[in-house]
């Protein structure tokens, strides 16, 4: 298949990372990997089982925000500076880097205005 082609083409050149950031093919991944245990199909596997368990939802199917996380993302939704939101919340600029990164990776959004949106789209928030 051509996602065959393109997994072994990626892991010649280096080119994992692209292929674990399509969170919707994991399950093509396993499917994969199971018919052609290759090392490069294997590794992935590997890796996208890693990142499915980091996305891991409730039974709901909503993502597993923790209560920090949810708390930073109602505050996101009132425009203020990550900044001045980290003072409120008694955060360091650092640690909400850190957070903002993990709401954003298990929201699968690229930013403050996806995350606000997706998480009042799921009932998060």
């Amino acid at each position: 298949s051509h996602l065959t082609e393109a997994l072994r083409v990626g892991a010649e050149v280096g080119a994992k990372a692209i292929f674990l950031r399509q969170t919707d093919l994991y399950p093509l991944y396993f499917k994969i990997a199971t018919k052609t245990p290759t090392f490069y199909h294997e590794d992935i596997s590997r890796k996208a089982a890693a990142r499915m368990q980091e996305l891991q939802t409730t039974g709901d199917g909503k993502p597993e925000l923790t209560k920090r996380e949810i708390e930073i993302v109602r505050h996101l939704d009132s425009g203020k500076p990550i900044t001045s939101i980290g003072a409120t919340l008694h955060v360091s600029h650092n640690t909400m880097k850190t957070h903002l990164k993990n709401i954003y990776r298990k929201l699968a959004v690229e930013g403050r205005n996806q995350a606000v949106e997706k998480a009042k789209s799921l009932g998060l928030i």
